[in-house]
């Protein structure tokens, strides 16, 4: 049953796990708590540097090469004029047929704008959470099963899409 206690000034909903707290209650100073004086950002920064090692990073990489390779391939399978671009954990869909090469490049005209914020709304609705650009994180509880629940979403709307994006040209 998930419990609600209060340490100093930091409030945890979950498990009680002060073994957690008390080593960085004792290690913080008054300068080093959030905004509003409470060490909850601090524990859960803490907590994740102390679980996010190398392995994780690179296994958390793999999976960002393996989200844009599949949607890369999604996209030249469905032809449509789409790219993916990113790194590591991140990744952009633009609805271009080639990565920009700068910044200026990646200013979306308005029909791609429409294009994306229907897709990301699309999405929305399939279970998936995109930011408006067509940018998304991923995360170290992922694994690839969700990279390609995203895939098969991404597919499912961009063929309802069609017309749309036949129009982008």
């Amino acid at each position: 049953m998930a419990t609600c206690f209060k340490v100093s000034d930091a409030v945890f909903v979950g498990q009680a796990q002060p073994d957690l707290v008390r080593p960085l209650q004792q290690a913080l100073t008054a300068e080093a708590v959030d905004l509003e004086g409470r060490l909850v950002t601090m524990t859960a920064g803490f907590t994740a540097l102390k679980y996010f090692q190398e392995d994780e990073v690179r296994s958390l990489n793999a999976l960002g090469d393996y989200a844009r390779s599949g949607l890369t391939k999604l996209f030249r399978t469905l032809d449509i004029p789409a790219c993916v671009t990113g790194s590591a954990s991140l990744f952009r869909i633009h609805l271009k047929p080639t990565p920009p090469g700068n910044f200026r490049q990646t200013f979306q005209t308005a029909k791609e704008k429409a294009a994306i914020g229907t897709m990301v709304a699309r999405l929305y609705d399939e279970g998936i959470m995109v930011i408006y650009t067509g940018s998304a994180a991923l995360s170290t509880p992922m694994s690839r099963n969700e990279v390609d629940v995203l895939i098969d979403a991404c597919s499912r709307v961009l063929k309802a899409m069609r017309p749309q994006l036949d129009n982008l040209a």
